[in-house]
C-alpha cells in the first residue's frame, strides 16, 4: 500500500505540499497539484480521512436534512450533493425526516456521531431560530427555502416564475376554470407556487376560489383525493395544477378513475419534471427542475461558506422552465 512519502517521492514534491493538495488549499501552484494528482492516481494512494481530519480539525463530511428520501425529487436532488461532495473529497452524511420532532432529534444524532462540517438543508420546515443552539455556530445553506435569518445563504428555484408560466400557459389554452393542488401549507416552495399562480390570474382578471386550492403533499394519493373532490364541485375545473410532479401523478389516476380524459376533459399540469412523467400516459406537461444542479450548487455555496466564514450572504434562484408534453392542451370549444 503506497505511503504519503511513496506520493511526495513519485510527484518530486515534499510531503508537506502533498498533504496540501490533498486538503484543497489554493496555496498549491496548479502544475504542482496536477503532478500530485498524477501521482496519486499511478500509485493508487488512498488518503486516511482520519488524518486529514485530525490535522485540518475537519471531519470532511456535509449533512444533508430532506423532509423525504422516498420522494424522487429530493433523491435527485442528494444525488447532486453527493456527486458535488465526491468531487470535493468530502463524505455526504443525509438524514430524512418528516416531523418537526424528528428533525431537532435528527440534527443531535447526525452532529454527535459525524461531527459534520457543514449542513444542507433541502426545503424543511426548520429555520434558524428553531435550530438546536449548539448548531447556530455551524455553516449552513437552505435549499429552497426561504430563511429568516439574513446572514444564511439559500438556493431556491423560481417557484414563483415557475407557477406563473403555468398560469400564463392555460390561459392562452382558454382555460378559466383552473384549480391547483399546492403542496404542504409550510413548504416555502408550495407557498411559492400557490402565490405565483393566484397573483398571475388575478392581474388577468380571474380569480382563484377557496374551493379550487386543494391542500397536498408530496404523496400521489392525496392527488387522487384532490382529484375525487374538484371534479365533483358543481363547477369544475377544465385544468388542475398540482404543484409537485407526484401529486399531479395522482390526480392523473384520480381523474383516469372517474372516467375523465386528459386533456381532452381536464388538462394537468405538475413541477418537478421528475422521468417518470415521461411515462405515464398522457405524458406529463410539467415545470422544468434542474434537480442534480440544486444539489451541486448547494455543495458549491457550502464549502464557500466554509472557506470564508465571514463572506456576505448568497442567494441564488436557479432559473426553469415549462415542458409541454401530452397531458395539457386547449379548453375543448375555445
Amino acid at each position: 500500500m503506497s505511503t504519503l512519502y511513496d506520493v511526495a517521492k513519485y510527484a518530486g514534491v515534499s510531503i508537506a505540499t502533498v498533504s496540501r493538495t490533498l486538503s484543497n488549499q489554493m496555496v498549491v501552484h496548479p502544475d504542482t497539484r496536477a503532478r500530485v494528482m498524477d501521482a496519486i492516481e499511478k500509485l493508487e494512494y488512498i488518503p486516511n480521512s482520519l488524518a486529514q481530519g485530525l490535522a485540518s480539525k475537519r471531519s470532511y463530511v456535509l449533512g444533508l436534512i430532506i423532509p423525504d428520501i422516498i420522494n424522487p425529487f429530493f433523491s435527485y436532488v442528494a444525488r447532486g450533493c453527493e456527486d458535488s461532495c465526491r468531487a470535493r473529497n468530502y463524505d455526504l452524511a443525509i438524514y430524512s425526516v418528516d416531523s418537526q420532532e424528528q428533525e431537532e432529534t435528527g440534527f443531535y444524532r447526525l452532529l454527535r456521531a459525524r461531527h459534520v462540517d457543514g449542513l444542507i438543508l433541502a426545503n424543511t420546515v426548520v429555520s434558524g431560530e428553531a435550530l438546536p443552539q449548539f448548531i447556530h455556530d455551524i455553516p449552513r445553506v437552505y435549499v429552497d427555502h426561504a430563511s429568516s435569518i439574513t446572514e444564511d445563504d439559500c438556493i431556491c428555484v423560481e417557484n414563483r416564475a415557475g407557477a406563473q408560466m403555468v398560469a400564463e400557459y392555460l390561459l392562452e389554452n382558454g382555460h378559466r376554470h383552473m384549480a391547483i393542488v399546492s403542496g404542504f401549507p409550510n413548504s416555502f416552495a408550495g407557498a411559492a407556487r400557490l402565490e405565483g399562480f393566484k397573483s398571475t390570474l388575478t392581474d388577468h382578471g380571474f380569480e382563484l376560489p377557496d374551493e379550487f386550492i386543494v391542500k397536498g403533499g408530496f404523496d400521489p394519493s392525496e392527488g387522487v383525493k384532490a382529484a375525487d373532490f374538484l371534479m365533483t364541485l358543481d363547477s369544475p375545473p377544465t385544468a388542475i395544477f398540482a404543484s409537485n410532479d407526484m401529486l399531479a401523478i395522482g390526480v392523473l389516476r384520480g381523474l383516469q378513475s372517474m372516467g375523465y380524459k386528459v386533456p381532452a376533459d381536464v388538462s394537468l399540469v405538475g413541477f418537478g419534471d421528475l422521468p417518470i412523467g415521461e411515462f405515464v400516459s398522457p405524458s406529463l406537461t410539467t415545470v422544468f427542475v434542474d434537480k442534480f444542479e440544486l444539489g451541486a450548487q448547494a455543495v458549491d455555496l457550502l464549502l464557500s461558506r466554509i472557506e470564508q466564514p465571514s463572506a456576505e450572504p448568497q442567494k441564488i434562484s436557479l432559473p426553469v422552465r415549462l415542458k409541454v408534453r401530452e397531458s395539457s392542451g386547449v379548453r375543448y370549444g375555445f
